[in-house]
Formats: C-alpha cells, structure tokens, sequence
C-alpha cells in the first residue's frame, strides 16, 4: 500500500504541476477516459487490477480538485469548495441595490420621483457556469424585507434585511452544497426634479455546507461580504414614455476565513483565507411608460439595458490535502475566475396606487462568458 500512495501522489504531483492538463478536466468525457488510461497504464506495469483502479481513483479525485478549482468557470464547485458565497454571480452577491427603489410617478407627470414605503419581496434565482466536467449550476430563494421614509425635503433614508436558502452542484455532481445568507442595507437618496444621487450600503454573511464523493466528504465555511454603491441618474420625459440613463460604481468586499474538510480516507482538503476588494462600473438605460388605470390606478412598464464592468474577476487562495500520503505534495495555489463582462437585463411591471397598494414583477437577467444567472421577483409594497 506505500507505493500505491507513492505513486498516488506522483500522479498528482504531475497533473497539478501543469496547469494547462488541469484545464483538459473540463473537457466533456476527459474524467472517464483519463481514469481509464491510468488503469491500464498501471495494470500493465504489473499491479494488480483492484489496485490499479485504486490509484487511478485517487489521481484523478486530487486532479479534478486541482483543475475544478483553477477553472473560474465553475460557480459551485469554487463556491462551495473554497466557501465563497456567489456571486458572484452568481448573482446572489450582497448588493443595497434593492434598497433604492420604491418609484411612484410625481403626480400626474411622468417623472419619477420617491414616497415613503413599507415593502417585502420573494425572489428566485438560476445561475449556470462553466462546461463540460466543470459546469455547475446553483438555484436560491431570497426574501426581504424593507422599507423607506423621507427625512427632509428630496431626501429619503431606506433599508431592507434580508435571507436566503441555496442549493447547487458541479462536476456532474462531484461536488454539492446548501448555503444560508443572511443579508442588510441602508440608503440615502437624494431626489429633486429629473435628478437622482443614492448611496448604498449593504453587508451580509453565508454559511455553506460542502459534500464531495457522494458525502463521504464535508466541510463547512463561513463567508462575509459588503458592498458600497453609488447612484447618479437622470430622467427624460417624452409623450406617454421616458428614457432615464444611470449610472452606478460599487466597490465589492469579500472575506472567507480558511477552513478544512473531514472523511474520504485521505483526500479530504485544506482551504486557506481568501479575501478581496474590487470595484464594478454598472451602466444602464432605463425606457419606461405610464398607463393611467380606473380608480387612480397606474400601471408602469419598464425595461433596464446595461452592464457589469469587473476590471478584476480574478481571486486566489492556497489549498491542500489535509492527510494520507497526498498531505505530502504541499500546498498549491488555486484560481476562482469569473467574466470581466456581464450584460444585463431586468424587465419590471409596476402596478399602484398614490398612498396605496403596490404590486410588482420582475425578471432579471445577466449573462457573460460561460456564465447565467436568471431572477424572477415579486414585491408587495405599501405607499405613504
């Protein structure tokens, strides 16, 4: 059995040492067919077949982690194996931006202008990343709840908390996770004619739950995150419709503490800190209309164009095998990737009353390379 770990850990140390081989994991079919070649590669050198497969197992476990890891394609399986909470994009990144809309129409006009509000949203969220054996794909359900109140002439104060339930997979399976977020913001918005300045906060933390070799494998992380966003917007009125151009800059923080898994005989891991702070240039133009209803009712469709502009998507972190003869290659450096680029899309219809009920639905969209992350809301809010 030594010179099965011996040669356990020489195939590892080979396929970690070239990361453009760690790439060929993503490749659909390459995890079977490379597991097969070190079977009878082995078997023919004269070890018997039981063992053979033994280390061929070993090898490519330790090399679908060195080449899932280094992928940047794959949300869940960096997300849940190094802890992170996406994103990202995932998409379930701690953001204020639901903090600074509570819109109503000023009177009979179309410009949009802000009241005070009682709200509460339930959201779903599909994100997809990656291909081949690395692809990975994650659902979650967040609910808010929030609220805002004008505290001086054009000035409002908001503030929304907030929950989440997550679920995903990656590597056909390779690699599950659970996760809980927990999350807050306030924002101060500053409104006066076609004008709009806001300022956002937001914080919030994530607990994941990690499974790998069918749950022979776990671990758990902790993860926080925070998120500065400024807001500047200004609104053209036209006959029946209106265009309103925004534009926002964020500055994103993330921290994981280091964690480390336990079980699978040898090929449980290490995770050491990870820690970033990135800004984002968001874009948008917003096109939108007002239908005035029976009973003071008004109907407001819109749609939102813009971008996600990452200068840095790229993040690092050290990780190892905690026991057994593969806790002898050391640490290596692992790489989480996500696009410089998303494009974005959020389709809205808003239905109201002045001082009264509101009623809104929401399908959110953003996409870049090897990466989708679709949203659908609904918000019941409550006009003052």
């Amino acid at each position: 059995m030594r010179s099965i770990g011996l040669l356990a850990l020489a195939g590892v140390l080979i396929m970690g040492a070239y990361p453009s081989r760690a790439d060929d994991f993503r490749r659909p079919g390459t995890v079977s067919q490379i597991d097969s070649r070190l079977q009878n590669a082995l078997t023919s050198q004269g070890l018997p077949p039981r063992d053979a497969a033994l280390v061929a197992d070993v090898v490519v476990a330790g090399a679908m982690i060195v080449g899932s890891m280094g992928a940047g394609g794959t949300a869940v399986a960096a997300r849940s194996a190094a802890g992170a909470a996406a994103g990202a994009a995932a998409g379930a990144a701690v953001s204020p931006t639901p903090a600074f809309s509570c819109p109503v129409f000023a009177g009979g006009s179309l410009l949009l202008t802000e009241d005070a509000c009682l709200w509460g949203t339930a959201s779903g969220q599909w994100t997809s990343q990656g291909s081949g054996d690395a692809a990975g794909t994650s659902q979650a359900a967040v609910f808010r709840v929030g609220g805002q109140k004008q505290v001086a002439e054009d000035w409002f104060l908001g503030g929304f908390l907030g929950v989440g339930f997550a679920a995903g997979q990656a590597g056909g399976g390779y690699v599950s996770s659970t996760g809980q977020t927990y999350d807050g913001a306030v924002a101060l918005k500053w409104v006066r004619g076609p004008w709009l300045a806001a300022a956002g906060l937001a914080f919030g933390t994530s607990v994941n739950a990690l499974q790998r070799e069918a749950g022979q494998i776990t671990g758990t992380s902790t993860a926080y995150g925070g998120s500065l966003r400024l807001r500047g917007a200004y609104e053209l009125p036209f006959d029946g419709w209106y265009l309103r151009p925004r534009l926002d800059l964020e500055l994103r923080s993330f921290n994981r503490p280091a964690f480390q898994e336990s079980g699978g005989s040898g090929l449980a891991m290490g995770f050491g800190a990870e820690s970033t702070l990135r800004p984002a240039i968001v874009p948008a133009m917003e096109v939108g209309g007002r239908i005035d209803l029976a009973q003071d009712t008004i109907l407001r469709p819109y749609l939102v164009a813009g971008a996600t502009v990452l200068p840095d998507s790229t993040s690092g972190f050290q990780t190892w095998f905690v026991s057994g003869p593969l806790a002898g290659m050391g640490p290596f450096q692992a790489t989480v990737a996500a696009p410089n680029l998303l494009a974005t899309l959020e389709a809205g219809l808003q239905i109201y009353r002045a001082h009264g009920f509101e009623a809104k639905a929401t399908y959110g969209l953003s996409a870049g390379t090897a990466y989708l992350n679709q949203s659908s809301t609904l918000r019941l809010a409550w006009h003052f």
